[in-house]
């Protein structure tokens, strides 16, 4: 299947949401390909989410994400924090986020830093 007729937007945010970010929020393609090969249970590769994310920080999809960095090197993240969660509970509603991935062990996210 060419990266060009695969069109699963859905599972590629829910991917994007259960990515290991960094201390701001932030996550790489490679970590969204991560989670998106166990939600679809094959084997992509980043080809196939180029497009997504790209439209993902467009207006055409609502500005969903935020990109930073140089190419092939970009970090993404939500320019809503609470578009996060809200993806996960859509993803387990809609049965789009299989049960074996709630029932794996979950990566621990580092939490952010707090000011004194």
């Amino acid at each position: 299947m060419e990266a060009t007729n695969w069109d699963h937007f859905q599972e590629v945010l829910l991917a994007c949401a259960l990515a290991v970010t960094d201390n701001y929020g932030f996550f790489t393609a490679t970590q969204v390909l991560e989670q998106l090969n166990y939600i679809v249970n094959e084997t992509r590769k980043h080809a196939h989410i180029q497009r997504h994310l790209s439209e993902f920080i467009s207006e055409r999809r609502g500005n969903v994400l935020t990109r930073r960095g140089i190419p092939r090197q970009y970090r993404y993240r939500f320019s809503d924090p609470l578009m996060q969660p809200f993806i996960i509970i859509k993803g387990i509603e809609d049965g789009v986020l299989p049960e074996a991935i709630m029932k794996r062990p979950y990566s621990v996210r580092p939490s952010l830093p707090i000011a004194f």
